[in-house]
């Protein structure tokens, strides 16, 4: 509020697209400075009030009592004008400590968000970590129980065809040759039309870039068929 205002007073605003025989200092502003916030609106009916936080301005002294107050990003500025060199020497005073102390209030804010967001990351990539080790130990047990119990399946399926007659052992044992034959052949063919499909893909992407090549020599030739007939037509016109 104006009540709690370190600095508070009229001063002129030039106006930027004034007309050649209006005089641009003529608007005068009621201002007041509170904290980092400077405030400003129509002294004449008290109207249009913007407030400018100074942690993202920087104060530029001018001559004769003329200061700029200017965006720390970008062109735009506004300049100002007191009635004094006094009074513009105690504005620029206060204005330019409010604009210090803000900005060092703002980086330590950004600090403070930086550290803040480094140690929510670290926290999410322990958290990643005990997730992706918890699955690991999980699929690592789930493993065992299943060797586990393939192992039992195995003896029991030994000890049943120990039971059995010879040929009937010999007839098993080439069922499972062939079933491993079968898989390893089934793999064998997967593996080749992965690396077919690899190769597929592969010429298929040369060709692509072979076309934009083709493309951007046809490009680069008709640039030079047309700077050719822009030059004969200017020689022509030249003749």
């Amino acid at each position: 509020s104006e009540g709690a205002a370190e600095l508070v007073g009229t001063l002129r605003r030039k106006k930027e697209d004034h007309g050649m025989f209006e005089d641009p200092w003529k608007r005068k502003v009621f201002c007041w400075l509170s904290g980092n916030m400077l405030n400003m609106r129509n002294a004449s009916d008290q109207s249009g009030q913007e407030s400018f936080e100074l942690g993202k301005w920087d104060v530029i002294v001018r001559e004769k009592g003329k200061f700029i107050l200017k965006r720390v990003q970008g062109d735009y500025q506004v300049q100002l004008k007191a009635e004094s060199p006094a009074e513009a020497d105690l504005w620029v005073q206060k204005l330019t400590a409010a604009t210090a102390t803000a900005k060092k209030l703002s980086e330590a804010n950004d600090r403070a968000q930086l550290e803040e967001a480094a140690r929510i990351q670290e926290n999410a990539e322990r958290l990643e970590k005990e997730r992706i080790n918890a699955e690991r130990m999980d699929r690592l047990e789930k493993e065992r129980q299943a060797a586990e119990q393939a192992e039992m399946e195995r003896a029991e399926h030994e000890r049943m065809l120990a039971e059995q007659k010879r040929q009937a052992q010999l007839i098993a044992d080439l069922a499972n040759r062939q079933a491993i034959e079968r898989a390893q052949l089934a793999e064998i063919s997967r593996l080749n039309a992965e690396r077919e499909a690899a190769e597929r893909a592969q010429q298929a992407e040369m060709a692509r870039q072979n076309a934009e090549r083709e493309a951007e020599r046809a490009h680069q030739a008709e640039l030079a068929r047309l700077n050719a007939e822009r030059e004969a037509a200017e020689r022509a016109q030249q003749a």
